[in-house]
């Protein structure tokens, strides 16, 4: 397979998996209209995953994701989470990467084009966010969290204000930056809700769609005149 091809191929599954993502946010939305609770994901590393599980999501528990992104100290006593579980995978990658570094040629290619959109980062902070990208980056953990909408002190996230326009409308839609620690009672492993949604809603809504339109044609097709 050429790079040509290959990259077309991974761009429409990341493209697929970006709506996918989106409709677990909404349903998860809805959903919480219902139980007053809010589903949020959380990406990180099999290591720090098992800690988080024990005693929590710590503000500032050290080597972390927004510690790298250049945000000095505005993110001091913040917790970080999001709606978007493709976006909780990306920063799982990155947070394994950012544990224990390793090379790969992959990585190395989406490095360079990071490198020419922010030339104000690292070598070492490009190569942790080129992981995000990257199709064939070692997978992190992602950890559910259901918060009841009481218990969370959301904050606008500092990091949106360093960003480029578009990313900073993302992050001020998608992400969740809490203020304080997360207990760990709220929070779990992705099941099998995060497996399924996000695949059968568009499924069932392009079907819905497509036999609602069938209806509305055969109802209103137009009659043959008799002569």
């Amino acid at each position: 397979m050429n790079k040509l091809a290959y990259y077309q191929g991974y761009t429409a599954k990341q493209s697929l998996e970006k709506r996918a993502s989106m409709s677990l946010a909404l349903y998860n939305k809805v959903k919480g209209l219902f139980t007053g609770k809010r589903y949020l994901y959380h990406g990180t590393s099999p290591g720090k995953a098992a800690k988080i599980m024990k005693g929590g999501l710590m503000p500032n528990a050290g080597g972390g994701i927004s510690e790298l992104a250049g945000m000095g100290g505005l993110n001091n006593g913040l917790t970080f989470l999001t709606k978007d579980l493709n976006a909780a995978k990306m920063y799982g990658k990155q947070q394994r990467y950012i544990d224990k570094p390793y090379k790969s040629k992959v990585n190395d290619f989406f490095a360079k084009y990071i490198r020419g959109r922010n030339s104000l980062f690292s070598t070492e902070q490009v190569n942790a966010l080129a992981t995000g990208s990257n199709p064939l980056a070692r997978q992190g953990k992602v950890l559910k969290a259901v918060i009841p909408k009481g218990k969370l002190n959301t904050v606008v996230n500092p990091e949106a204000g360093l960003r480029d326009p578009m990313t900073k409308a993302y992050m001020k839609t998608m992400d969740v930056v809490h203020q304080g620690n997360i207990d760990p009672k709220y929070i779990r492993d992705i099941g099998l809700e995060e497996k399924i949604v996000p695949w059968v809603l568009p499924t069932a809504g392009v079907g819905a769609a497509a036999v609602g339109t069938k209806l509305y044609m055969d109802r209103n097709k137009p009659k043959d005149k008799k002569s």
